[in-house]
């Protein structure tokens, strides 16, 4: 209340101030013409009909109506044919009295302090629109909105001298007063006065003709009308709050204007400028609030919609705060989640191979709440970083289905521009279920200052540290709508995506094949790739005549893998790619390969050589592992300086890549420091002349496909934007024929980076199976299945083999073994931190698991490698022609845990994911099949006519 005040104080002593047009809800056709802007709503509404009757049309194309509100900035888009509305918020928005579900944008920030500062929020309509902040105009294909987030505080300009007489005139108008004498004592009791005949100071009358001649000179206009004078101090004294609400009581606070400096004035000040200039006026703040300018772009396409941010639009005081994320559209589409009204369906996210967060489950636990991923990972230039034992998200896309609506709406997002920089959410609130993208803008980190002097993990002593750089680009997120097939069979529309997870893989499977992403594989082997890593040497120390000292030790020679591929050849395994880690510069912990020296105890350069050839003549492949991401070993290295080539934090350190261990729950430090993506290209040029003289023809650069850093050199600046740009680059240099035209193998497969990869290893094939979720989906596979070839973690590393190998049958995925050779020095991994988990890799132990188990994968994925996976769904009860039943005659059953997934060639297979054995009994066109599927089993299942999807 007292803020208010003293705003409405000013009104009464701002006669001359320059008069603007407080910013408005508003909008302005595209013609020019102004909509009429509908009295105040209660905005509690049963119906998306009901809603869109409030709005204004903006816009229209071929397939979609755009409205908007402009009080609050709400949009409605609504199919043409079918009627259906996506709506930017709840139509029952106010239901529990939440205005938070009126916006469409939200903003987090914090003050810059010398400690750690409180995260705060403001959103778009209650820290906006509310306060009359926000301007909606209309434009060709959408709308604009201009926010002012945060209520506005302005810098005013208080004249320090005033007409008495216009004083006295606006104490009379408030009607209090009704002798103007007594306006008169108000005043002199508070304020001095300057005649400029007879100079009055206070209560000190006196004649004084120079101080009369001094003062008509410097105001040459005042004539005979005494003025009000406030001195300098008065603004400084709680004194004069007083002074001023005092006078506020007795005033008529309309009749003057509240102004800000600079901005359009109206006549009646125009008139009187000239008694207010440089000179003749203070700077009045009452107190410092954050705001915070920014615009957003909406713009309907014949697909859906598209929301983008210019980063350039946006403005605030950064000495004072730090701008950290912007969130964008977070009710979009939003479903009912309310305990006895709640619509069926998930929201998709981009979690490992894909995960579903179902509405009726969240409900149905009892619990709210939301999850977030950032988008490719770990970006180690932080010292804080979070994500533990977690899947990561190479894909920049989520989306929402509403099965509860016309036989199911919903739509698939995209991330087009902003996308290193952004984090993906699901959000089950009451009444709300909904997903949307966040922006990181300001870059911070926060250290803790004992843990970094001293080792003490356990301070609280914290700082935070704000780059003074930016991301300068845009925020942009394109909604492609979704239809039931049996909608759109019903209206006959064509080119529509079917609303599930399987149309929206569908979807984004195509959209990169648009884009030269993406290629469908041509002329398929016979059969499929099987990815066999080998280690090469390890440093060891040894005792010589009493004398420490390091030694390598043969892990798998050249000569080996020549061996082992004559060995698996014979055993009908021949389709084989040979991962070389740790075969060069010191072995596993080699040193950067700016000069590549092979390792002399594996056969040195004959043997890489020999090796080489052999892989020519027998077709098949050979890949140096080689990493240009992180440099472990010397500071220098043949042109790597650790002073010029490595990542800058934000305090300006070097800074390591991260491993997460499940014994501490923590990500502990490894030796490789994280290279500048600045650098790599130059540092590339120089390993390829090292080795020009073999002939290498691919190579495993694998944390180019997995790893994004930013770095925040004060003088060479790059956002992990900047780093994802460079990263594209050096991948097209490396593998067009105008560079060094090589095949790459690379790790997770980050999306801007799979189309310069000729395979993938390490893929996500689970999700990270958080709480909230419901099920794992395959989309992953479902996108890249049919266009590249992939495998998940190595088989021989996993916890269970069995779930894994039946996670490979639903991607799609190869076969992938970490393995060495040498029985005699395998023992010699568990004495190294970072290599001690690899505790059963040994080749001669595995070779016969590893060939039975290739060839019955090779039976059932051979001649699909070209195959798109067009269908996936669970069977469950509800499915009509489909009954799931423990053989033991149990009732219950997990039917989340089986699963049909079909390939473009009709052929797919039932997976049991349960413990235990189970029977499908199957109704085919009125004939009943019944099928046994042991635990953890599945069998070939190609019932379903070709062609045909079935979806989530």
């Amino acid at each position: 209340m007292k803020k208010r005040i003293i705003s409405a104080f000013l009104a009464v002593m701002m006669t001359l101030a320059l008069f603007v047009i407080p910013l408005t809800a508003f909008a302005e056709e595209a013609e020019g013409e102004e909509p009429v802007v509908e009295e105040e709503q209660k905005y509690i509404f049963v119906t998306k009909e009901e809603k869109i009757k409030g709005m204004t049309l903006v816009t229209e194309n071929d397939v979609f109506y755009l409205y908007a509100d402009v009080s609050t900035g709400e949009m409605a888009i609504q199919n043409k044919v079918t009627k259906e509305i996506m709506l930017s918020n709840p139509a029952n928005a106010l239901a529990n009295a939440d205005e938070t579900r009126l916006s469409q944008i939200y903003v987090n920030f914090f003050a810059v302090t010398a400690g750690k500062s409180k995260m705060q929020t403001l959103y778009g309509y209650n820290d906006s629109f509310k306060y009359n902040q926000a301007k909606v105009v209309f434009t060709e294909d959408g709308i604009d909105v201009h926010y002012s987030l945060g209520e506005e505080w302005k810098d005013y300009a208080i004249p320090n001298k005033i007409s008495a007489r216009k004083l006295i005139d606006a104490l009379m108008a408030g009607g209090t007063f009704e002798d103007e004498e007594d306006a008169i004592k108000l005043i002199k009791s508070n304020f001095d006065i300057y005649d400029p005949n007879q100079i009055c100071i206070k209560d000190w009358r006196y004649d004084n003709e120079s101080m009369r001649k001094e003062f008509l000179a410097e105001y040459p206009d005042s004539g005979e009308t005494p003025y009000v004078y406030l001195k300098k101090s008065i603004f400084n004294s709680n004194y004069a709050k007083g002074i001023l609400e005092k006078l506020l009581t007795n005033a008529n606070a309309d009749y003057f204007k509240l102004s800000e400096i600079g901005e359009e004035k109206t006549q009646f000040e125009l008139d009187s400028e000239e008694l207010l200039n440089d000179k003749d006026r203070e700077t009045y703040k009452e107190k410092d609030y954050p705001n915070f300018k920014i615009t957003v772009e909406y713009n309907l396409t014949n697909e859906g919609l598209v929301a983008n941010v210019n980063t350039n639009s946006i403005k605030y005081d950064t000495s004072k705060y730090c701008l950290a994320s912007i969130s964008v559209l977070p009710y979009f589409a939003a479903a009912s989640t309310t305990t006895t009204n709640y619509d069926n369906g998930y929201v998709f996210l981009p979690d490992g191979s894909g995960t579903l967060v179902r509405f009726e489950d969240i409900i149905n636990k009892g619990t709210i709440g939301k999850i977030t991923g950032s988008l490719y990972g770990t970006d180690y230039t932080y010292y804080q970083i979070s994500g533990k034992n977690a899947e990561q998200y190479t894909m920049p896309v989520f989306g929402l289905v509403n099965s509860s609506e016309n036989n199911g709406t919903g739509y698939f997002a995209i991330i087009e521009e902003g996308d290193a920089l952004a984090s993906v959410t699901a959000s089950v609130e009451r009444n709300a279920g909904s997903a949307y993208a966040s922006f990181k803008y300001a870059e911070y980190d926060t250290y803790d200052i004992d843990a970094s002097l001293s080792g003490n993990a356990t301070s609280t002593k914290e700082i935070t540290v704000v780059s003074k750089n930016f991301y300068k680009g845009n925020y942009t997120v394109n909604y492609k709508f979704l239809m039931a097939n049996e909608t759109a069979e019903a209206h006959g529309i064509e080119g529509t995506y079917d609303a599930s997870y399987v149309g929206m893989a569908k979807l984004y499977r195509e959209y990169l094949t648009k884009n030269g992403i993406l290629d469908k594989i041509e002329d398929p082997e016979e059969s499929v790739k099987l990815f066999l890593e080998f280690f090469g040497s390890i440093k060891v120390k040894e005792q010589i005549a009493t004398f420490p000292v390091t030694v390598n030790k043969e892990l798998t020679s050249f000569e080996d893998i020549v061996e082992i591929q004559k060995e698996l050849s014979e055993s009908g395994v021949s389709n084989n790619s040979y991962i070389l880690k740790g075969f060069y510069n010191g072995g596993l912990s080699a040193s950067y390969p700016t000069k590549i020296k092979w390792q002399r105890v594996l056969g040195g350069k004959k043997g890489i050589k020999e090796l080489l050839a052999n892989a020519k003549s027998e077709d098949y492949e050979v890949a140096t592992d080689v990493d240009f991401s992180y440099a472990y070993g010397a500071k220098k290295a043949n042109g790597y300086k650790e002073k010029n080539d490595a990542v800058k934090t934000l305090d300006n350190r070097y800074t390591t890549k991260r491993v997460y261990y499940a014994a501490t729950q923590t990500f502990e430090r490894t030796s490789g420091v994280a290279v500048s993506s600045a650098s790599f290209v130059e540092l590339f040029e120089r390993f390829y002349k090292s080795v020009e003289d073999y002939d290498i023809s691919i190579l495993a650069t694998r944390a180019l496909g997995s790893d994004l850093n930013s770095d925040f050199d004060s003088e060479e600046y790059y956002t992990r934007e900047d780093s994802k740009n460079n990263i594209v680059n050096l991948l097209k240099h490396m593998t067009k024929e105008d560079g060094a035209n090589l095949g790459l193998i690379l790790d997770v497969g980050n999306v801007y980076a799979m189309k310069y990869a000729s395979s993938v290893l390490s893929a996500p094939l689970d999700s990270s199976k958080y709480v909230m979720t419901s099920e794992t989906v395959p989309f992953y596979g479902m996108v890249y299945h049919g266009s590249i070839e992939f495998a998940g973690n190595a088989l021989n590393m996993e916890g269970d083999e069995d779930f894994m190998f039946l996670r490979s049958l639903e991607n799609g995925s190869s076969l992938y073994y970490t393995l060495a050779k040498n029985e005699d020095n395998i023992s010699a991994l568990k004495f190294d931190k970072e290599y001690s988990k690899y505790y059963s890799v040994s080749y001669d132990y595995l070779k016969d698991t590893i060939i039975s188990t290739y060839k019955t994968h090779n039976e059932l994925m051979k001649g699909k490698q070209d195959k798109y996976i067009i269908g996936h769904r669970f069977l469950n009860d509800e499915d009509l022609d489909v009954n799931v039943t423990y053989l033991d005659g149990k009732t219950t059953i997990n039917n989340s845990l089986v699963v049909l997934v079909t390939y473009e060639d009709g052929t797919g297979f039932i997976l049991n994911y349960n413990s235990e054995d189970i029977r499908i009994t199957v109704n085919e066109n009125g004939t009943e099949s019944i099928y046994e599927i042991g635990a953890m089993g599945y069998i070939n299942y190609n019932a379903f006519e070709k062609g045909v999807e079935y979806g989530g």
